[in-house]
């Protein structure tokens, strides 16, 4: 190997040690801060928090309930990966199972980025499970 490529790749190695420095370190100070989540473990959804639907209508959980179960999923809505194949999946298994969606359970999925709208909902259920599932935004 030249002196030049020596040199070449030894620079670029000191590169790599130091910009893999940097990302341990910057990793460290972020884990060690909050982020603006609290964990509720072993906690209720409080049925009575406001919810916009994909409509704009202002709804609570209580009132999609109407006293069935509810599978809650958490998903962005404008998300082109893991959301969407999450959601695409649950319509699949839920076919399967021998229980009548709206009758004996309800499908609701609820967007926590706060940016999505009404709107985005409204796309994403025409797109995925239009008759399956209740897509609900934060008020």
């Amino acid at each position: 190997m030249s002196t030049y490529a020596l040199k070449k790749n030894s620079v670029f190695s000191s590169f790599l040690s130091q910009f893999f420095a940097v990302m341990l370190f910057c990793s460290a100070l972020c884990a060690n801060e909050k982020l603006g989540e609290e964990e509720h473990l072993g906690s209720y959804v409080p049925l009575d928090i406001p919810f916009l639907d994909e409509t704009g209508k202002q709804v609570t959980f209580r009132q999609l309930m109407d006293g069935k179960p509810i599978i809650l999923t958490l998903n962005y809505y404008v998300c082109p990966a893991l959301c969407t194949l999450q959601l695409q999946d649950l319509a699949k298994n839920l076919e399967k199972v021998k229980l009548t969606e709206n009758k004996d359970y309800k499908v609701i999925t609820l967007s926590f980025d706060p940016v999505e709208t009404p709107k985005d909902a409204a796309h994403k259920k025409s797109e995925l499970m239009a008759p399956l599932t209740h897509f609900d935004t934060k008020a």
